[in-house]
């Protein structure tokens, strides 16, 4: 049975919402010694969380965007990546060249950008 909870940030500043509530329900008997834990502390913490999830929110759709542009940009060059690496591997080139552009293939394909990095290092 799949799980119906909700996780993720969204979640989580909500539910420190619920706990800076709960604390403030006990009034003057919460005070706690240590300054990072008081509820002030704890407020202007949950402004923070709030304006951090406020800009991830905004700045997404954007990004989405630019991922889906990328994708439809490269889209076309999976088959002449693969036309290429096969035309490589039907001449003389060594076997270490072939499997070089195999892996530049796949980081073309594939979007592996770590392993690509880590290529052209």
């Amino acid at each position: 049975m799949a799980s119906t909870s909700e996780t993720g940030h969204a979640k989580n500043v909500a539910n420190f919402n619920d706990l800076i509530s709960f604390v403030a329900g006990y009034g003057t008997d919460y005070n706690p010694s240590k300054a990072s834990i008081k509820l002030t502390a704890l407020q202007i913490l949950l402004t923070s969380a709030k304006n951090a999830l406020n800009a991830v929110n905004s700045a997404l759709p954007e990004y989405s965007n630019a991922v889906a542009a990328r994708e439809v940009a490269f889209a076309p060059l999976s088959k002449l990546i693969t036309r290429v690496v096969n035309a490589l591997k039907a001449t003389d080139t060594p076997d270490q060249v072939v499997g070089n552009a195999k892996t530049f293939a796949r980081c073309c394909c594939f979007h592996t950008f770590k392993q690509c990095q880590n290529l052209t290092q």
